[in-house]
């Protein structure tokens, strides 16, 4: 079973936490040069301004399609952490139909795990052929919104998020082997 975003297809009133301004929308293909989720252990630099989102569009493929090629594989994940040296950053990533859609009470459920908070690793795990609970369960051929936000001052906000400088640079990407998640309780919204 896969989430849609705004409960029912609509992203009407859907946006960032209160003091996050929405960012412009980005291609995942024109930050990786390929199509979701290629290319795999690429990483690359994103930065994320205090009190901004950044959001990249892809559209998931179908789990064995391949891309430049690329087999795609049925489940992966998506690790994004601060790389910035001496400054700490915790980021909030989100998969959504949505994009600025950080709910974690719609992305973070018993069967989908689309809001991946601040602390621990790895990262959120997607999959493309719906393997239920402690993956994002992405539907083929769907367009998606891959959020990121980083809060809007030094201090944790309700979520955890914080960056400690003006703009906090994160590394990251899509890796098609991962160690299984360890639940982890939704954060207060």
């Amino acid at each position: 079973m896969s989430f849609t975003g705004g409960g029912g297809g609509s992203c009407a009133g859907v946006g960032p936490p209160a003091g996050i301004g929405p960012g412009s929308i980005g291609e995942w293909t024109a930050l990786y040069g390929q199509l979701f989720p290629m290319p795999y252990q690429a990483q690359r630099p994103i930065g994320i301004s205090q009190a901004t989102t950044r959001v990249y569009r892809f559209v998931a493929p179908a789990a064995g399609q391949v891309i430049n090629g690329n087999t795609v594989q049925s489940t992966g994940s998506l690790h994004y952490f601060s790389s910035s040296p001496g400054v700490g950053a915790g980021v909030i990533s989100t998969i959504s139909e949505c994009p600025n859609d950080f709910r974690s009470s719609v992305l973070n459920t018993s069967t989908n795990k689309c809001y991946k908070g601040p602390a621990g690793t790895p990262g959120m795990s997607f999959s493309l052929i719906n393997s239920g609970a402690g993956f994002c369960n992405l539907v083929p051929g769907r367009t998606y919104y891959f959020n990121m936000h980083a809060g809007s001052s030094s201090t944790p906000d309700s979520t955890g998020a914080f960056c400690e400088a003006s703009v906090c640079n994160f590394v990251g990407g899509a890796l098609g082997a991962f160690t299984e998640l360890t639940e982890e309780p939704a954060p207060a919204e």
